[in-house]
């Protein structure tokens, strides 16, 4: 393409002189035939004969001589040189204005010309920075792969393990080579500061971010000698389906990160940012998530079992079929979250904020709601049997044809019998001013009214 606009640019210079010599030729043609015939015309100095026409009558010539006819060109008149000026003025014109056409297209050829010039260039240094990228991650994934082979650092990693297993348990382990132990231990330095380096020099780029973790779990260098990858950047990286599982992630950047069934149990991941995150039924039981940003993730069909999300932000996160049985989200912030189907069985919510979240069908069984934040929130059909709503904001909370059987609502604030309207009661601890039988549904729930706790 730049080949191609040099040669236009060059018949353009060519050509771009042809009209100008053309427009003097005609002038100096047009003045010619000025100079010849036109001044004598004009000013009647000249009657030019153009041709002499003899004809022989001898019967009506008198003298009985041929007669001779003598044909004149007729002076010029001042409208004749103007129509004779017209010419080259047109020509002048059109000439300046083909001119000024060509130097337009020569400015824009050359304009492109840069533009392109400019592309080319820029695509070249991104060329020779991916490249670049590429051989720094190489010589990583070789000088790290040297260090384990050469010093058998897995097998020294594997040893120290059990040894750490045996007295945890009580058992005289037999004590280990302090020279490896030495060694191991510079190496995992060794190790853990070359991975922070190279994550900070791949930083726009995510896919070979994702190949670097990519590369210490499938490894086990994660796993086994205890990488930590805390305050990184893996935004946007690709992690999905691998073991991840006891990695410290606390304060990464995880923002638009794809974890898709990745195995992220008893991980730390306090402080991470998780925004956007794709969680799609990931392992995150027994994780540390305290203080986590989880704002828009997707978490649908997730393991949060056991796992710690205290003071964590949930907003607008899709939690629909997630099994958070026993987790700790207490003072976590849940506003307009989906958990619909959702297990949260035992799991603590006290002084969580669920405003306006999607609670509907899940389960709740001895839940702990306490003084948490449940206005306009939708709990239909929402099993809530033997959970603890005490002191729990419930203004405007949908609870039609919810359990509610053995719940605690005492103090509940902004609760109406009209809510409770399709609630199922049965030896449910109701806070004052609501005249209804706590024990209304029992028959229905197949519980004798005064007989066994459901």
């Amino acid at each position: 393409m730049r080949q191609q606009s040099i040669e236009r640019l060059s018949k353009l210079e060519k050509w771009q002189w042809v009209l100008p010599s053309a427009l003097v030729l005609s002038s100096v043609v047009v003045w010619g035939i000025y100079k010849a015939e036109f001044l004598a015309g004009f000013w009647g100095l000249k009657n030019d004969e153009i041709a002499v026409i003899t004809i022989e009558n001898d019967r009506d010539s008198q003298a009985g001589l041929p007669e001779t006819i003598t044909v004149v060109a007729p002076s010029k008149s001042i409208w004749d040189g103007l129509g004779l000026l017209g010419v080259p003025i047109v020509l002048v014109i059109l000439g300046a204005r083909f001119q000024k056409a060509q130097q337009e297209q020569s400015e824009r050829l050359s304009k492109e010309q840069r533009k392109q010039d400019v592309q080319l260039s820029k695509e070249q240094r991104e060329q020779d920075a991916d490249e670049t990228r590429e051989e720094v991650l190489q010589l990583y994934i070789d000088r790290i792969s040297t260090l384990l082979i050469d010093n058998n650092l897995m097998t020294i990693a594997k040893k120290r393990h059990k040894a750490v297993a045996s007295r945890a348990k009580g058992i005289l382990a037999v004590p280990g080579n302090t020279e490896q132990e030495e060694l191991l231990e510079v190496a995992i330095d060794v190790i853990q500061a070359r991975t922070l380096s190279i994550l900070r020099r791949l930083d726009q780029d995510s896919e070979r971010k994702s190949s670097v973790v990519r590369f210490l779990a499938e490894a086990d260098i994660i796993g086994r000698l205890k990488i930590r990858l805390a305050g990184t950047n893996l935004s946007s990286a690709d992690l999905g389906g691998i073991d991840l599982s006891h990695i410290n992630l606390s304060d990464a950047d995880l923002t638009f990160a794809h974890l898709i069934d990745a195995d992220l149990s008893n991980a730390i991941l306090d402080r991470a940012n998780l925004s956007g995150a794709i969680l799609n039924e990931a392992n995150l039981s027994g994780a540390n998530l305290e203080g986590a940003y989880l704002k828009d993730a997707d978490l649908s069909g997730v393991k949060l079992i056991g796992a710690n999300l205290r003071n964590a932000n949930l907003s607008g996160v899709n939690l629909i079929g997630a099994n958070l049985e026993g987790a700790y989200l207490d003072r976590a912030i849940l506003i307009y979250a989906k958990l619909i189907g959702a297990n949260l069985e035992g799991a603590d919510l006290s002084e969580a904020y669920l405003r306006g979240a999607d609670l509907s069908e899940a389960y709740l069984r001895g839940a702990d709601l306490s003084k948490a934040g449940l206005s306009e929130a939708f709990l239909f059909k929402a099993y809530l049997s033997d959970t603890n709503l005490r002191g729990a904001n419930l203004r405007g909370a949908n609870l039609g044809e919810a359990d509610l059987s053995s719940a605690n609502l005492s103090s509940a604030k902004g609760l109406t019998a009209n809510q409770l309207k399709t609630a199922l009661l049965c030896r449910t601890q109701l806070p004052e001013g609501i005249d209804l039988d706590p024990n209304r549904d029992c028959e229905a729930l197949g519980y004798e009214k005064l007989g066994i706790e459901p």
